[in-house]
């Protein structure tokens, strides 16, 4: 969606949130639409839209909009979470009309309180719960007996405020009490059954054990331990009281959708520092595989190419567009640009097999791969050796083969390899961890070979982001803590500085500053964050830059949390780029 419509999504947010307006739409519930199960983060900002008083839903529910919403909301659909009964969510291919609240950094998810068939309401919230499930509390006022069950439903978070006036209460209340049992009679036959009893439990009691739900919400608003009702109050009040709009980051953010085949096919960054508009390869798509990013026009742009199937890298200059390919054969190629202007596209002019895919019965497994200018560095196993082949980039011919496996001292053999993610941006050689079966190796190939082995012993594990100097060292997360591991055999590890890092960090150096790009999360959002460190002594440079936040609707995972965070400067800003699903977002930072 593009930067002016996010803003008149987010104006329409605070504009809700502010009045507790709500806007009408109509559509269908489909059978082959799917169903969102709700992340814990969901919770926290239902909460405070209910003041304190919510019984949360589990579930959201895909609505397919009439055309004329769909044009207005400017979405095909939209994301309805409905705090009436779910099961009207079931009743596909039916009209309903929904009334509902903008869920905040949100464009299509609603929270949905009446629902309507034929302009007649066939469900409203909270006036239906309370008939079918009434709340402890009007249970308690009416003088009926409540269900012991009913303190364990951990979604049931009504009347809060009222439970912590309660917590001194030492009148009794009746409740319903079930025992289940079951066993084998007198004839040998399995039996079972269920017996009530009526008991009474403290008005106090009764309000501590709804009190004590709220500890889900104890790590992004935490409470003080054996609050008192003064304690909750004030817990309740600070929290009531938080403006969510606050907490959304004001990016200048791009958002586009990418074809992705399968997590072996997301997108590959062109290595080129030279140029100023970075570019994307991606897998083959109606002419739309090469994907251009102007800095200065914040706009992507496809570049018509053959299709090109089965990359494990590229590069991309003014001449030519390079390729290696790992499939059928371990194949280097050229593409030029031909045709006329206007209707230029990349075509295969020259390539080169480097080897087959196979040799004899062995399959050639490449494993890792970086283009330079100059030099493009392939490492690849076959059977239990491993190697790296040097090719030049402009020609495709091999330069140089080096037998990684010869580099170990004889009593040691290759486990496994790695190549450190590099945190420069002039990308002259390829950094090297070796894993050998007894201890850890460091080797850098340049375009004239391999360097010295670095021994770095038994324990080094920590192979981040590789930063080249004297000593060399890597930075990588451990813990929710930052730390510098650096390359030599009496190291030991320095801690830079905490956050809640998640699953992505990269590091990426400029001529002042170490930038470190990180996804974390508050109370509310999943979030980007940019914090700079100097670029001699690694110390935190002001508090970190949020450079794009989102609220995660869905349980947590590979699709739907920031994947490949890539970072590059142009004009004088850095741009970061990172996928979630099937959408590339693309932000540039403006401080």
């Amino acid at each position: 969606m593009n930067k002016k419509l996010s803003i008149i999504f987010l104006l329409l947010w605070i504009s809700m949130s502010h009045s507790q307006e709500t806007i009408s739409f109509s559509g269908y519930f489909r059978e082959d639409f799917r169903t969102i199960r709700l992340d814990e983060k969901t919770a926290n900002f239902l909460f405070i839209m209910e003041k304190g008083s919510v019984f949360l839903p589990e579930w959201a529910y895909f609505l397919e909009l009439l055309p004329a919403d769909a044009e207005r909301l400017q979405q095909k659909t939209a994301l309805i979470i409905p705090l009436f009964k779910d099961d009207i969510c079931y009743t596909y291919d039916t009209l309903f009309t929904i009334e509902a609240t903008l869920v905040p950094s949100t464009e299509n998810t609603f929270v949905a309180k009446k629902i309507y068939q034929n302009n007649k309401i066939i469900a409203q919230y909270p006036d239906d719960l309370n008939e079918t499930f009434p709340s402890i509390y009007q249970l308690m006022q009416e003088g009926k007996p409540f269900s012991h069950r009913q303190l364990s439903v951990y979604e049931d978070l009504r009347d809060i405020p009222l439970w912590i006036d309660q917590l001194n209460n030492k009148d009794s209340i009746p409740f319903i009490s079930e025992i289940i049992w079951h066993g084998v009679n007198k004839d040998g036959k399995m039996v079972a059954g269920s017996e009530y009893y009526q008991k009474k439990m403290a008005v106090a009691d009764v309000a501590q054990q709804i009190l004590d739900k709220l500890y889900r919400f104890k790590y992004d608003f935490p409470i003080p331990k054996n609050p008192t009702a003064k304690d909750y109050k004030i817990w309740l009040k600070n929290i009531l009281n938080t403006d969510i709009t606050e907490k959304i980051c004001p990016s200048k953010t791009h958002t586009f959708r990418v074809r992705k085949e399968g997590y072996g096919n997301s997108l590959r960054k062109n290595n080129n520092p030279q140029q100023r508009n970075i570019m994307f390869l991606s897998s083959p798509s109606e002419g739309k595989q090469l994907v251009e990013l102007d800095p200065v026009t914040f706009t992507e742009k496809n570049i018509p190419t053959e299709a090109i199937s089965s990359i494990k890298s590229f590069y991309l200059n003014n001449e030519a567009l390079y390729i290696l390919k790992d499939f059928p054969d371990i194949v280097w190629q050229k593409y030029l640009q031909k045709g006329q202007e206007g209707n230029l596209s990349y075509k295969k002019q020259k390539e080169n097999i480097l080897m087959p895919k196979t040799k004899g019965n062995k399959l050639v497994e490449v494993r890792e791969s970086l283009f330079t200018e100059n030099v493009l560095y392939l490492c690849y196993k076959i059977s239990n050796t491993y190697k790296a082949l040097l090719i030049n980039t402009k020609t495709g011919e091999k330069i140089k083969e080096i037998n990684l496996s010869k580099l170990l001292p004889k009593d040691d053999v290759i486990d496994f390899i790695r190549v450190g993610r590099i945190g420069e941006t002039q990308i002259s050689y390829l950094p090297i961890i070796i894993s050998g079966e007894k201890r850890k190796y460091q080797v850098n190939l340049t375009q004239n070979g391999a360097s010295s082995l670095i021994d770095l012993g038994e324990k080094y594990t920590h192979w981040g982001i590789y930063f080249n100097g004297n000593p060399s060292y890597y930075l990588d997360s451990k813990g929710g803590t930052l730390y510098k591991y650096p390359i030599s055999q009496e190291w030991e590890p320095e801690a830079l500085f905490t956050d809640n890092f998640l699953d992505s960090v990269i590091a990426i150096a400029d001529e002042k500053y170490v930038n470190v790009i990180y996804n974390t999360t508050d109370a509310f959002f999943e979030k980007v964050l940019l914090q700079r460190l100097d670029k001699q002594t690694l110390k935190k440079i002001g508090d970190p830059l949020c450079l794009y936040s989102y609220l995660v609707m869905e349980n947590r995972s590979s699709e739907n949390t920031p994947v490949n965070l890539l970072a590059f400067k142009a004009y004088g800003k850095w741009n970061v780029t990172f996928e979630i699903g099937n959408f590339l977002h693309w932000v540039q930072v403006q401080q």
